[in-house]
């Protein structure tokens, strides 16, 4: 019996870069199409970024980075992006 996976949906949005790193960020692989105020970790360097109304990317506020870095999954993420690519 074949196992079922769900089908994931590929959007091209703005071609924008990390404010961080300057890395292009231009197209995500999602299970949906992000809202504004959706966060997301670029995947070089590990710099959040909310989408704003007009989906390009921002940084976020402080308010909401201390409630990012307060998720465990978050903070395992980027201590494995920091490992990978050398960054403190």
């Amino acid at each position: 019996m074949m196992e079922r996976h769900e089908e994931r949906l590929r959007y091209s949005l703005p071609r924008q870069q990390c404010s961080a790193c300057r890395q292009p960020i231009d197209s995500h692989v999602l299970k949906q199409l992000p809202r504004p105020g959706d966060v997301i970790l670029c995947a070089t360097c590990g710099q959040p970024h909310a989408y704003a109304d007009n989906m390009t990317l921002r940084d976020l506020t402080s308010i909401e980075m201390r409630q990012m870095m307060a998720v465990p999954a978050v903070q395992r993420f980027l201590t494995e992006i920091r490992r990978l690519h050398n960054v403190h």
